[in-house]
This record gives C-alpha cells, structure tokens and sequence, in this order.
C-alpha cells in the first residue's frame, strides 16, 4: 500500500511482535493506532480482531472483525472470528452468515464446518447440519465430536434409530460422549 508511511509499517510491526508474544493488551493498543492511521489495512483489522477477541473483548472484536470483512468480504479468518463470537454469545442467527462464509472460503476446515454445523442444528436446520457433519466426517473419519453432533442433529428430527447409529460409531471412540448421547436419547 503505497499510502502506508514507514512509522505505520513500523507500528504495525511492534504491534504484530506484541501479539505474537501473546502480549494481547499492547498489540490492540497499537493495531488500533495503525487502523486509524490506514483504515484499509486488512490485517491490522484482523489481528485487531484477533487480539480483542483473546482479550475477551467481544464487542470490539467483532467490530475489528467486521471492518476487514469490508475490506475482503470472503476471507475466512475474519468471517470465523465474528460467527464464533456471535456462536458464543448464542446468537446463532447472526453467527450464520459468518460461519456460513467462512466454511464456503475454508471448506476443508473441519474445525469451520464444525461450527457451521453447530450453528445450523441450533437453529434447528437439521438437513444442513448433516451435510456439514458429513463433510467433517470425511476429513476426520474419527472425529467423536462430529458424531456426537450428529446424534444431536437426528434427535432433533426425532429420528432415534439414526441418533443410535451415531451411539454406536462413537463408543469405540468416546465412550463418555457416547453414554451422554445415549442418555439424551433415551430422555
């Protein structure tokens, strides 16, 4: 970015020392200096994003998180880290276009598509939420989680047979995982 002075690069690059150290507090305090300085610049937006977000500042960053989403619409880092927030919060109608774009960018991210489809049973989009589970299943075909999920998914459409299929596949790789969906079921 031509615009870019060389202190903002400097800045930014004190900023990103500071996050890499983990030290949270310092990196937001000088990405946001860069951000008013070059609003356009994705990855101070970003890692704005992702400093307030370990800062637990969720408010801010989702804010940070959405102006680099402005910036590139389909990157799936920033669409990530606004959708889990929102998912965390249980906003789960606003978390979907986020996840949602993020698993289109990053469609072999089991840990994106996880929450995808986390975010679809919740909101009680249960044809969805096999699809993804699916997908998380064929990159990880021992993923309990993804099973577990699954069995949540099918017991939300009332179909107990499938939920314990998903009994079944998960007792050999999460016998406590398996026992909860097995008592869901059952309840």
């Amino acid at each position: 970015n031509a615009s870019t002075t060389s202190s903002s690069v400097s800045d930014y690059a004190k900023a990103m020392e500071a996050y890499k150290a983990k030290r949270y507090e310092e990196a937001a305090s000088g990405l946001e200096a860069v951000t008013r300085s070059d609003p356009k610049n994705f990855d101070a937006q970003l890692y704005l994003g992702k400093s307030y977000e370990a800062l637990k500042k969720d408010d801010d960053a989702v804010k940070a998180y959405k102006a680099a989403i402005v910036i590139k619409p389909e990157h799936a880092d920033a669409n990530f880290g606004a959708g889990s927030i929102y998912y965390r919060k249980k906003s789960y109608d606003a978390a979907l276009p986020y996840l949602d774009q993020a698993a289109k960018t990053d469609f072999k991210s089991p840990k994106t598509l996880m929450a995808l489809a986390d975010n679809q049973r919740l909101l009680k989009m249960f044809d969805r939420a096999i699809v993804q589970y699916g997908k998380v299943i064929g990159f990880e075909p021992n993923n309990a989680e993804a099973y577990y999920g699954l069995g949540l998914t099918y017991i939300g459409l009332n179909n107990k047979i499938a939920a314990g299929q998903q009994v079944r596949k998960l007792e050999p790789l999460n016998k406590e995982l398996a026992k909860k969906l097995a008592d869901q079921i059952g309840s």
